[in-house]
């Protein structure tokens, strides 16, 4: 006697590879590569908020707070932007030149001459137009900085004083430019989000092996 045998194998795995396959699409793996992204940015924002003072000792602006609030991602096709929109970061991490001339002075309504760099605790995080105390200290090259000046007045007759500076408080100093360093600390390092990418990308593929019905690579009892 001759015999056939038939067997039909139902293919339970092939699914499972689709849905696996279809989670890897750029739409729907982009924003969590990107999100994994934000969020180390995020929790770097966070440590340098915790471990950079005001180094003058006045009070804090929180400006690493600031940046973390305003750190933010979009996909466009099959790239991510992870960014943020804190007014100096670019400047902070490339480093650069800034120079006066490109805002308006609030005293004479023209291109400002000077950058005002704040000395004190007291003057950081302010402008100069924030004290209406403060008077132009000049020196042998021209003004230097703005400041209060305590007087001592002298009486010379009836008709005539003279008034001399005996103590001047410099709150910020007046320069045409200034030179900020390159600081690459201010995003976190690349090995650091390359580890957090790798970390999320296995859990983001584990979550969709576990939803086809499977948890490390065997079929899950229904």
């Amino acid at each position: 006697m001759i015999a056939i045998e038939l067997t039909i194998t139902q293919d339970e795995v092939s699914p499972a590879l689709r849905e696996l396959s279809d989670g890897l699409d750029d739409d729907r793996l982009l924003p969590v590569l990107a999100g994994t992204v934000n969020n180390s940015m995020r929790g770097h924002f966070d440590e340098l908020e915790d471990t950079r003072p005001n180094k003058m000792g006045g009070s804090r602006r929180h400006y690493y707070s600031g940046a973390r609030a305003k750190t933010t991602f979009t996909v466009s096709g099959n790239t991510a932007f992870i960014f943020t929109t804190q007014v100096g970061m670019r400047m902070r991490y490339f480093g650069g030149t800034i120079r006066a001339g490109a805002g308006i002075s609030s005293a004479t309504g023209k291109p400002t001459k000077y950058l005002t760099i704040p000395e004190t605790a007291e003057s950081y995080g302010h402008r100069a137009a924030d004290f209406d105390d403060l008077e132009v200290l000049w020196g042998r090259d021209g003004p230097y900085g703005l400041g209060r000046v305590e007087r001592k007045t002298i009486q010379r007759g009836d008709s005539f004083t003279q008034s001399n500076a005996i103590q001047t408080e410099v709150l910020f100093w007046l320069v045409p430019e200034v030179e900020i360093p390159e600081d690459h600390t201010m995003l976190p390092e690349s090995g650091e989000l390359n580890d957090a990418l790798h970390k999320d990308f296995g859990k983001y593929v584990n979550r969709l092996w576990y939803q086809a019905g499977y948890r490390m690579g065997a079929p899950v009892e229904n």
